[in-house]
Parts: C-alpha cells; sequence; structure tokens
C-alpha cells in the first residue's frame, strides 16, 4: 500500500477511490487481512501544511475496511436519520463525496448529524426509545467498530455474549444450560431499565478515562 498523502484526495487516483471499490464483487476481507491494516499505514501523514500522527484514523479509514463497513451498512437497511437519506442512496453519496468526508474525519472538521428519535412499542408494555443516526454516521460507525472489535476482543469476559460479532443470545442460553447440567442450581436474570437514559453520562466517560 502507498502512503496516503493530500494527493488521495483527488478522484483521478483510480487505484484508491471507492468507486472503484463500490462497483467490484470481491469477497469479504479475512480477518488476518483486517489485522494487517495496522502493518500496512504509514503512521504519519501530512495535510494543510503540519504533520501529526493519525494511524488510527488511517486503519479506520483504509478503503478495504470502509469497504466492509459500507456493505454491512447496505445489507442491514433500516430506515434513515434526520436528513433523510436511506441505505440504498450510500453508494451514489460516497462515489461523489468520499473524498471530502476523508479529508473532514482526518482534519477533524466533521461533526456527526442529530439522532433521530423514533419511539415503538414495547412486548411487555410502554414504549421504547431509538434513536436513528444517519446513513453516513452509520458508515463511519461501522468502520470504527471493525477497527476496535479485533483489539479489544481478549478484554472481553467468555461470558459476554450481548452485542459482539459471532455472539448471540442462544449461546447464552445453551452455556446457563450447561451450567445447570453441571450442578449450578441458580440463574440470575437482570436488566437494568432504561440505564443509559438514566446514568450520568459524565460519570460514566470520565470513569472510562
Amino acid at each position: 500500500m502507498t502512503r496516503e498523502t493530500g494527493s488521495l484526495w483527488q478522484s483521478n487516483n483510480s487505484r484508491n477511490t471507492l468507486e472503484n471499490y463500490l462497483q467490484e464483487n470481491r469477497a469479504e476481507p479475512e480477518s488476518k487481512e483486517q489485522e494487517e491494516l495496522s502493518r500496512a499505514v504509514q503512521p504519519m501523514c501530512t495535510m494543510s501544511g503540519r504533520k501529526f500522527f493519525c494511524s488510527m484514523l488511517e486503519e479506520i479509514l483504509d478503503i478495504r475496511n470502509i469497504q466492509r463497513a459500507f456493505k454491512q451498512v447496505t445489507a442491514n437497511k433500516g430506515a434513515g436519520g434526520i436528513d433523510g437519506m436511506q441505505t440504498d442512496e450510500l453508494r451514489d453519496y460516497l462515489n461523489t463525496n468520499w473524498q471530502v468526508l476523508r479529508v473532514d474525519i482526518l482534519n477533524g472538521s466533521y461533526h456527526s448529524q442529530a439522532v433521530r428519535k423514533v419511539e415503538i412499542p414495547k412486548a411487555s408494555g410502554g414504549m421504547r426509545m431509538l434513536g436513528i443516526p444517519t446513513v453516513i454516521d452509520r458508515l463511519i460507525q461501522q468502520a470504527i467498530s471493525q477497527w476496535l472489535s479485533p483489539k479489544y476482543k481478549s478484554d472481553f469476559s467468555a461470558n459476554s455474549y450481548g452485542f459482539r460479532p459471532n455472539r448471540n443470545a442462544h449461546q447464552a442460553v445453551l452455556k446457563a444450560q450447561e451450567y445447570i447440567n453441571g450442578g449450578f442450581a441458580w440463574i440470575v436474570d437482570l436488566d437494568l431499565d432504561k440505564l443509559f437514559d438514566r446514568v450520568n453520562h459524565d460519570k460514566l466517560m470520565n470513569k472510562d478515562k
């Protein structure tokens, strides 16, 4: 992979344009290839006459990672966000605007859009509030998640099944059944009601630091 500098923003560099990748029917990259991103991308980039370390963002915005994120977001479909853009419109948007979007993220001028609030009925009664990001923000979030997951996978508990790749509630039930068969008599099932609505986010973020 060549070092990505200011020349990459130009659309005439066909090797690096997102359009070529989106139009090709390429297989999903193997996890080994994803792990090699950190070694393949140069840690230093130049922009607006100043140098700074940006290996993390360069890896997240690597064309292969964005291609994977694009496929995942479009496969998930889902409703559009506050700007009204739908997932089937994402390809055309990226073909036209990807280089500008990439530069904005790298230089820190990109800001995510507001989240669209939607309420849906809960099976147990009441309403559940959902926040629907824009399709563009979902693409960026997916790309970040794909970069973070392999790096922090080993830090998760073996008993963590929620919202993780290749993990699901059915596996948690099977593990509970395994414990029962092993002689354990108690299973505690609990849910923190509206945790993220009620938790003090300032304290939570400071604790995370």
